[in-house]
């Protein structure tokens, strides 16, 4: 059943400078399971009948997302309706939902710079796994839809400077939040993966970094650097003799940085795990503010 509705009326007045052909919505999940999921769609009412449009599937989410209706006539009722799909067995959970007059349109969440043709969100680091970094973002496609790796969706691309053997070569598992064993760069120094943003920028507070599912050559001695449009590979962070174990996974935070990076790479500087230069990482997340440009 409809867990949760409000009646809204269309806002006619937006309060920026270019029309919009959509109308925006905040909402959050109350304690909800893990993988829970929501069905939103518009529910117009008139004299005579009930449609049910739009529908949209999107994670359930303790932290606010924004989605977005295209817009409609006003109808003698309309309410956006909210439909909880988790499992039977999970604890009653609730779902708050609120119109859009609280901010500028956008499509996928984020700040609006004030009249520029960007938006800025700001991502920070919770736990091991979390929802909140800037891969997980973009693999919910900005949280309008049910995540996906990233990298298969073309918003970050995901490339390694070598591969033990072509088999090793699959970089884009760093983005895909699972343990994995088989990847591998070749015996080599300053072998890096690198993480493209494709149009957009980061200004990093923070990297979790988790090994690969299997002890030996594991990060131990790393950095991070960045590089944008104007600068060249800047040195951001850097990890002295801090060997991690199989799947064993650590977030570093990154100093406060003045400038936004288009692409980043984590870096071998020396040894690893177990001495070689072999360099294996399963697992990346970055943190800090991103800037991305706002949908046409």
């Amino acid at each position: 059943m409809w867990t949760k509705d409000i009646t809204f009326i269309p806002k006619n007045d937006w309060s920026c400078s270019e029309p919009t052909d959509k109308e925006y919505f905040q909402l959050r999940s109350i304690n909800p399971p893990a993988f829970a999921r929501l069905l939103v769609a518009q529910l117009e009412f008139t004299s005579y009948n009930l449609r049910v449009a739009d529908i949209k599937e999107i994670a359930a989410s303790s932290d606010y997302q924004i989605i977005w209706m295209p817009k409609t006539p006003v109808f003698e009722e309309r309410r956006i309706g909210v439909i909880q799909i988790a499992d039977y067995k999970a604890k009653e959970w609730g779902v708050e939902l609120w119109s859009n007059d609280y901010v500028t349109p956008t499509s996928g969440g984020g700040t609006d710079g004030g009249g520029s043709d960007t938006l800025s969100e700001e991502f920070t680091f919770v736990a091991p796994g979390d929802d909140k970094g800037v891969f997980y973002f973009l693999g919910t496609q900005k949280g309008l839809a049910a995540w996906q790796n990233p990298h298969n969706l073309g918003a970050v691309i995901v490339s390694m400077s070598s591969a033990y053997s072509p088999e090793f070569n699959v970089p884009y598992v760093l983005v895909d939040r699972q343990p994995f064993a088989a990847i591998a760069t070749n015996n080599t120094p300053g072998n890096y993966y690198e993480f493209d943003l494709v149009g957009k920028a980061l200004n990093p507070s923070g990297v979790y970094i988790r090994a690969r599912n299997y002890p030996a050559d594991n990060p131990k001695n790393w950095r991070v650097t960045g590089k944008n449009q104007q600068t060249d590979w800047t040195e951001i962070l850097t990890v002295s003799n801090d060997p991690l174990g199989a799947n064993e996974g650590k977030y570093y935070p990154i100093p406060a940085q003045a400038k936004d990076f288009e692409r980043l790479r984590v870096q071998s500087t020396g040894a690893s795990s177990t001495g070689g230069d072999t360099f294996c990482v399963a697992n990346a997340e970055f943190y800090g503010t991103l800037t991305y440009p706002k949908p046409s």
